[in-house]
Formats: structure tokens, sequence, C-alpha cells
């Protein structure tokens, strides 16, 4: 079911309507994929709108994605380098969410335990891994994780044991991020995603695509 939230805002001005008068703002909002604690949350947030745009005179639309913005969960994918385990499973989970109409819900990006490729693309089988999928990968670049990470994302996801553990290590006391291994919501429980970077072929990034797209397709079926 859709439901369609229409919102009579004053004094709104755009570059295709050169004057101010009365506008409407609608919202799509997919119930079947929201509970009502978050119909609620946009609800407020569009009465919100409605009067703070009514008073300051400002912009609808880029109040519409501040408060957007502030609602879209986040996750963190990370392993011992960012360039082959982690950037792998972050394009995967953005592509399923893409694919389930949930990217403006949930947003995916991947950080490295250590500094070491900081600045550089991924591993060259990672990205061929990628692209015989389909998926994008030439934007990547590797960043390592930091404190202000764990207070901007929901949740960490580590791939095997060592990275829990140093993942853990880094958190600060006052982070909000749920820190867990990624193939928790495998279906298929593998024990962890390995590095394959020493491997001598591919056949260990296509698993850690494979066990990645169950695990986050899962996740996202359960948290969405």
């Amino acid at each position: 079911m859709r439901v369609e939230l229409f919102i009579h805002t004053r004094f709104f001005k755009t570059k295709f309507l050169k004057f101010i008068g009365v506008s409407v703002l609608i919202i799509n909002v997919h119930v079947s994929k929201l509970n009502m604690r978050a119909f609620a949350k946009i609800l407020f947030a569009c009465v919100s709108i409605h009067s703070c745009c009514a008073v300051t005179k400002l912009p609808t639309m880029k109040l519409v994605q501040k408060v957007m913005m502030s609602e879209q969960k986040k996750v963190m994918m990370v392993c011992l380098g960012n360039i082959c385990r982690s950037p792998i499973a972050a394009a995967v989970f953005n592509y399923v969410a893409e694919q389930k109409k949930l990217d403006n819900v949930w947003k995916c990006d991947s950080a490295a335990i250590g500094p070491w490729h900081v600045g550089n693309p991924m591993e060259r089988r990672a990205a061929q891994t990628l692209a015989k999928h389909g998926l994008p990968h030439e934007q990547h670049r590797v960043q390592q994780l930091n404190k202000d990470h764990f207070k901007e994302y929901d949740y960490i996801f580590g791939m095997d044991d060592e990275n829990i553990r140093d993942i853990k290590r880094k958190a600060p006391k006052d982070g909000k991020a749920k820190i867990d291994y990624l193939v928790t919501y495998d279906p298929k429980k593998a024990p962890l995603i390995r590095d394959p970077y020493y491997d001598s072929g591919t056949e260990g990034f296509e698993e850690c695509y494979q066990i990645a797209l169950r695990a986050c397709t899962a996740f996202l079926e359960q948290n969405s």
C-alpha cells in the first residue's frame, strides 16, 4: 500500500515557480516497509516542516532532505585493510538496498582497521568480482575506521574474530554503533568471511561476495 502525504506549505519559492504562494509537498510512504513508529516520525516531521516553512520562509526541500538524512540508517563494513572484504560487502549492501527500494533508508560504507592503504582503490580482484556481478567499484577509496564512525553509524560489521576485537578496541564509550559479525545474518551460517588477499586466484573474493549477498539480504529483510 502506498500512502501519499500532502503538506501545503506557504512561502515556498523555487527556480521553477517565480512566485510566493502555496505549494504541495508529496511524500510517498511504502507502508509495508515501514512500522508505525517510523510512520509517526515522518508524520511529525512533515507537520514540523510545514510550521517551520510558514514561519522562516525556508525552502521546503532542504528541510525535507535534512529530516530524511537524520532518519537514514547507516552501516559500516570493516576489515583489515579495506581493500578486499569490506568494500565488497559495502557494495553488495548498497546494491541489495537499491533493489529492495530501501536505498533512501539505508546507507553503507566501509573502512579499514589499519592505515596501510588509505586513499587507495580496492584490490584488483575485489574490483573484478564486483564488476563481474555488475556492481560499481570505481569510486572506492580506502579510509581508516575512527572514533567518529562509532557515533555516526548505527551498525559496524566485522568480517572475522580479529576484526571484531580491533573494532571493539577502537570503540569510544559514547559510541552508538552496534558491533557485530556480518555473518551473524548469513542464513547458511558461514563462520566468518576469511581474508582472500593472499589467495592466488579470485575464488576467495567470490566466496566473500556470495556470503555478503546472503547476509546483507537477510539483514535488510529483518530490519526494514
